[in-house]
């Protein structure tokens, strides 16, 4: 269980060294209490990572995050709310799945949320390279939110 104050950002939990050559990241969570979003994180290190976020709104995003600057979108957030019959998220446990893929100047990324592709976005602007992996959650604005995470897996992108 991930609990995170007002103003924080936890991002290094789980943290596991990334194989060569792509990475999937998966976990299966649930916001447990409060507003904010959570997820899984790829290509991390002491420069910065690349967070793919779900929200408790349904939003899902694809964020290049730098050390000591405001986060880059570079997908989303896509909002699929409760009306909506295409909506990603759901109610209770959400499964996570983001690929970090790439080479030749760029990173491909990818989220699946609950099975389904939700997001797709390549950075060629100062890619990040592999590194560490985990699982994040940050609050909104003046709340605190809890992240209950049931599992965490890592393995090779395929080629």
């Amino acid at each position: 269980m991930l609990a995170v104050e007002d103003g924080w950002r936890l991002w290094k939990s789980a943290p596991r060294r990334e194989p060569g050559g792509g990475v999937v990241v998966s976990a299966k969570a649930e916001l447990r209490e409060g507003a904010g979003e959570y997820g899984v994180w790829c290509h991390g290190g002491p420069g910065g990572r690349y967070e793919f976020a779900v929200s408790g709104a349904g939003q899902v995003a694809i964020v290049k995050r730098r050390t000591g600057q405001e986060g880059v979108v570079l997908y989303g957030p896509e909002k699929t709310a409760s009306e909506d019959t295409n909506r990603a998220a759901s109610e209770g446990t959400n499964r996570v799945v983001a690929e970090c893929a790439g080479g030749d100047g760029e990173v491909t990324l990818r989220m699946w949320l609950n099975e389904r592709l939700v997001a797709e976005a390549t950075d060629a602007e100062a890619p990040l390279g592999p590194g560490m992996a985990g699982v994040h959650a940050a609050p909104e604005a003046g709340k605190a939110v809890r992240v209950r995470f049931e599992s965490f897996a890592l393995r090779p992108a395929r080629g």
